[in-house]
């Protein structure tokens, strides 16, 4: 029964970000798009940081409401906004990826819990570290480049025997 509301509740989240989303992120392209998250942060606060200093240089000048170089300080608001929103998913997903969730499996688990049902977690290794390798491999030296090392065949994956054999 648990399973059947885990499914209907996925479903019913596939079918609201289906057109939108158009894919699925799931075994293989987790890991990328959760790079793309991280270096598009990376670049938008490279960018704000490098307009900090003109901004500061013309503050004075934006005091007094001489609005000359508008253009900077709208840039440096929106580069300092999306790098922090992008940071912010990203950092959502690297928590997801340490427990061995997705995000439609974050939904589900948040759903029964409104619903004060057990969500169990079997693909949950137990060691965060290991979560993470599930997803960005066992080689610390391409976690951070978008080259696929995640493990597995998309089919079948390790779990976490300690719930098997409590079942």
């Amino acid at each position: 029964f648990q399973a059947f509301i885990f499914l209907e509740t996925t479903t019913d989240f596939m079918l609201s970000v289906g057109p939108w989303v158009n894919n699925c992120v799931g075994w293989g392209n987790q890991k990328f798009f959760i790079l793309f998250l991280f270096w598009g942060s990376v670049m938008c606060l490279f960018a704000a940081l490098s307009l900090a200093p003109y901004i500061f240089m013309h503050f004075q000048d934006l005091l007094h409401g001489q609005l000359k170089d508008i253009q900077l300080l709208i840039g440096f608001l929106l580069y300092s906004l999306f790098g922090i929103c992008l940071m912010l998913f990203a950092a959502m997903h690297f928590h997801l990826s340490c427990s061995n969730l997705t995000t439609i499996e974050q939904f589900a688990k948040n759903s029964l819990k409104r619903r004060r049902k057990v969500y169990d977690n079997i693909y949950d290794l137990g060691d965060k570290k290991e979560n993470f390798t599930q997803v960005f491999g066992t080689s610390p030296l391409f976690w951070f480049i978008p080259i696929f090392t995640t493990p597995g065949d998309g089919l079948c994956w390790p779990t976490n025997d300690s719930f098997i054999s409590n079942v």
